[in-house]
Protein backbone atom coordinates (compact mmCIF):
# COMPACT_ATOMS: atom_id res chain seq x y z
CA UNK A 1 0.00 0.00 0.00
CA UNK A 2 1.48 3.87 -0.83
CA UNK A 3 0.35 6.57 1.06
CA UNK A 4 0.58 10.44 -1.41
CA UNK A 5 0.57 13.32 0.88
CA UNK A 6 -0.29 16.50 -1.17
CA UNK A 7 1.13 19.58 0.64
CA UNK A 8 -1.03 23.12 0.42
CA UNK A 9 -0.19 26.75 1.02
CA UNK A 10 -2.73 28.33 2.93
CA UNK A 11 -3.52 31.95 3.37
CA UNK A 12 -5.19 33.93 6.17
CA UNK A 13 -7.42 36.00 4.65
CA UNK A 14 -5.58 39.55 4.72
CA UNK A 15 -2.54 37.52 2.97
CA UNK A 16 -4.56 37.09 0.05
CA UNK A 17 -4.42 39.00 -3.28
CA UNK A 18 -7.26 42.10 -3.50
CA UNK A 19 -8.63 39.57 -6.75
CA UNK A 20 -9.02 36.63 -3.87
CA UNK A 21 -10.00 39.13 -1.10
CA UNK A 22 -12.58 40.08 -3.33
CA UNK A 23 -14.06 36.44 -4.51
CA UNK A 24 -14.07 36.23 -0.63
CA UNK A 25 -16.96 38.75 0.64
CA UNK A 26 -18.63 37.98 -2.65
CA UNK A 27 -19.05 34.61 -1.48
CA UNK A 28 -19.59 35.70 2.80
CA UNK A 29 -21.75 38.27 1.26
CA UNK A 30 -24.17 36.00 -0.60
CA UNK A 31 -23.83 33.12 2.41
CA UNK A 32 -25.15 35.37 4.52
CA UNK A 33 -28.56 37.02 2.95
CA UNK A 34 -30.95 34.49 4.41
CA UNK A 35 -29.18 34.76 8.05
CA UNK A 36 -29.23 38.51 7.61
CA UNK A 37 -32.84 38.37 6.02
CA UNK A 38 -34.01 36.72 9.18
CA UNK A 39 -32.01 38.93 11.75
CA UNK A 40 -33.61 42.23 10.21
CA UNK A 41 -36.55 40.30 10.19
CA UNK A 42 -36.07 39.91 14.58
CA UNK A 43 -34.90 44.02 14.22
CA UNK A 44 -37.98 45.25 12.19
CA UNK A 45 -40.30 43.38 14.89
CA UNK A 46 -38.40 44.64 17.77
CA UNK A 47 -38.04 48.31 16.90
CA UNK A 48 -41.87 48.63 16.07
CA UNK A 49 -42.82 47.23 19.85
CA UNK A 50 -40.15 49.57 21.11
CA UNK A 51 -40.14 52.62 19.07
CA UNK A 52 -44.02 52.76 17.44
CA UNK A 53 -45.83 50.14 19.12
CA UNK A 54 -49.31 51.44 17.70
CA UNK A 55 -48.05 49.47 14.30
CA UNK A 56 -49.85 46.09 14.82
CA UNK A 57 -48.90 42.49 13.25
CA UNK A 58 -46.80 43.85 11.07
CA UNK A 59 -46.19 41.77 7.31
CA UNK A 60 -42.42 42.92 6.34
CA UNK A 61 -41.03 42.43 2.37
CA UNK A 62 -38.21 44.61 0.96
CA UNK A 63 -35.52 44.59 -1.23
CA UNK A 64 -32.46 45.95 -0.69
CA UNK A 65 -30.39 44.52 -3.92
CA UNK A 66 -30.26 47.43 -6.29
CA UNK A 67 -33.20 46.46 -8.25
CA UNK A 68 -36.12 48.66 -9.53
CA UNK A 69 -38.50 48.25 -7.02
CA UNK A 70 -36.28 48.05 -4.17
CA UNK A 71 -37.94 49.49 -0.65
CA UNK A 72 -39.56 48.41 2.33
CA UNK A 73 -43.63 48.22 2.92
CA UNK A 74 -45.26 46.52 5.46
CA UNK A 75 -48.76 45.35 6.51
CA UNK A 76 -50.20 46.25 9.52
CA UNK A 77 -53.37 47.07 11.78
CA UNK A 78 -52.71 50.58 13.17
CA UNK A 79 -53.94 51.60 17.28
CA UNK A 80 -54.98 54.84 16.46
CA UNK A 81 -55.63 55.86 20.09
CA UNK A 82 -51.76 54.44 20.97
CA UNK A 83 -50.44 56.46 18.11
CA UNK A 84 -52.22 59.56 19.64
CA UNK A 85 -51.16 59.04 22.72
CA UNK A 86 -47.79 58.46 21.70
CA UNK A 87 -47.19 60.84 18.72
CA UNK A 88 -49.92 63.74 19.92
CA UNK A 89 -49.52 63.82 23.67
CA UNK A 90 -51.05 67.47 23.88
CA UNK A 91 -54.15 66.63 22.33
CA UNK A 92 -56.96 66.90 24.78
CA UNK A 93 -58.60 63.83 25.72
CA UNK A 94 -62.27 64.32 24.77
CA UNK A 95 -60.82 64.84 20.98
CA UNK A 96 -58.46 61.74 21.07
CA UNK A 97 -61.41 59.49 22.18
CA UNK A 98 -64.20 60.82 19.32
CA UNK A 99 -61.19 59.55 16.53
CA UNK A 100 -59.82 56.90 18.15
CA UNK A 101 -63.64 55.78 18.13
CA UNK A 102 -64.37 57.10 14.47
CA UNK A 103 -61.17 56.53 12.92
CA UNK A 104 -59.65 52.95 11.50
CA UNK A 105 -56.45 53.00 10.00
CA UNK A 106 -54.49 50.00 8.41
CA UNK A 107 -51.89 49.39 5.60
CA UNK A 108 -52.02 47.16 3.01
CA UNK A 109 -47.83 47.05 2.78
CA UNK A 110 -46.82 46.87 -1.28
CA UNK A 111 -49.48 43.97 -3.06
CA UNK A 112 -47.27 44.33 -6.07
CA UNK A 113 -43.64 42.32 -7.63
CA UNK A 114 -42.11 45.69 -5.55
CA UNK A 115 -41.16 46.15 -1.77
CA UNK A 116 -41.16 50.09 -1.83
CA UNK A 117 -43.24 52.35 0.43
CA UNK A 118 -46.58 55.00 -1.10
CA UNK A 119 -48.74 56.82 1.02
CA UNK A 120 -51.58 54.60 -1.24
CA UNK A 121 -50.96 51.82 0.98
CA UNK A 122 -52.30 53.19 4.51
CA UNK A 123 -56.17 52.99 4.18
CA UNK A 124 -58.73 54.47 6.43
CA UNK A 125 -62.83 54.40 7.03
CA UNK A 126 -64.11 56.77 8.99
CA UNK A 127 -67.43 58.07 9.61
CA UNK A 128 -68.42 61.11 8.08
CA UNK A 129 -69.25 63.43 10.46
CA UNK A 130 -70.12 66.84 7.97
CA UNK A 131 -72.29 67.81 10.69
CA UNK A 132 -69.23 68.48 13.04
CA UNK A 133 -66.59 69.84 10.26
CA UNK A 134 -63.54 70.53 12.97
CA UNK A 135 -63.82 66.89 13.77
CA UNK A 136 -63.77 66.09 10.47
CA UNK A 137 -60.65 67.95 9.77
CA UNK A 138 -58.97 66.49 13.09
CA UNK A 139 -59.85 62.90 11.35
CA UNK A 140 -58.23 64.01 8.42
CA UNK A 141 -55.24 65.80 9.83
CA UNK A 142 -54.28 62.30 12.26
CA UNK A 143 -55.02 60.27 9.28
CA UNK A 144 -52.49 62.51 7.23
CA UNK A 145 -49.48 62.51 10.35
CA UNK A 146 -50.10 57.94 10.21
CA UNK A 147 -49.62 58.70 6.56
CA UNK A 148 -46.25 60.54 7.48
CA UNK A 149 -44.88 58.15 10.44
CA UNK A 150 -46.02 55.01 8.40
CA UNK A 151 -43.74 56.47 5.12
CA UNK A 152 -40.99 57.37 7.70
CA UNK A 153 -40.60 54.21 9.23
CA UNK A 154 -40.61 52.72 5.82
CA UNK A 155 -37.54 54.65 4.61
CA UNK A 156 -35.77 53.71 8.06
CA UNK A 157 -36.10 50.15 7.98
CA UNK A 158 -35.12 50.29 4.40
CA UNK A 159 -31.86 52.33 4.84
CA UNK A 160 -31.11 49.83 7.57
CA UNK A 161 -31.95 46.63 5.51
CA UNK A 162 -29.51 48.46 2.65
CA UNK A 163 -26.79 48.96 5.50
CA UNK A 164 -27.06 45.66 6.80
CA UNK A 165 -26.93 44.03 3.22
CA UNK A 166 -23.65 46.41 2.19
CA UNK A 167 -22.12 45.61 5.47
CA UNK A 168 -21.85 42.15 4.61
CA UNK A 169 -19.87 42.76 1.82
CA UNK A 170 -17.05 44.73 3.44
CA UNK A 171 -13.43 44.19 4.12
CA UNK A 172 -14.17 44.83 7.90
CA UNK A 173 -17.65 41.47 7.92
CA UNK A 174 -15.12 39.57 6.24
CA UNK A 175 -11.79 40.03 8.21
CA UNK A 176 -14.18 39.55 11.47
CA UNK A 177 -15.82 36.29 9.77
CA UNK A 178 -12.44 34.84 8.55
CA UNK A 179 -10.71 35.57 12.60
CA UNK A 180 -14.13 34.15 14.47
CA UNK A 181 -13.59 31.07 12.51
CA UNK A 182 -9.94 30.65 11.64
CA UNK A 183 -10.59 30.32 8.03
CA UNK A 184 -8.29 29.57 5.52
CA UNK A 185 -7.68 29.80 1.72
CA UNK A 186 -6.04 28.76 -1.11
CA UNK A 187 -4.16 31.78 -3.11
CA UNK A 188 -7.26 32.28 -5.36
CA UNK A 189 -9.60 32.88 -2.45
CA UNK A 190 -11.16 29.15 -2.30
CA UNK A 191 -11.90 28.14 0.98
CA UNK A 192 -9.53 25.84 2.81
CA UNK A 193 -10.75 24.96 5.87
CA UNK A 194 -14.81 24.81 6.20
Amino acid sequence: METITKAYQVYKYEELSDSAQEKIRCMFGEDSGEFETDCLLDDFTEQLKEKYPYFLNPEFQWSAGGCQGDGLSFSCDIDVSLFLDKECPNMKRFLKDIISNELYVSSTGNTGHYCYSSENQVVSSFYGLNEYPKIQEKLEDVFGLITEKYADVCHEFYINARNAYEYLYTEEYAQETCDGNEYTFLEDGTMFNE
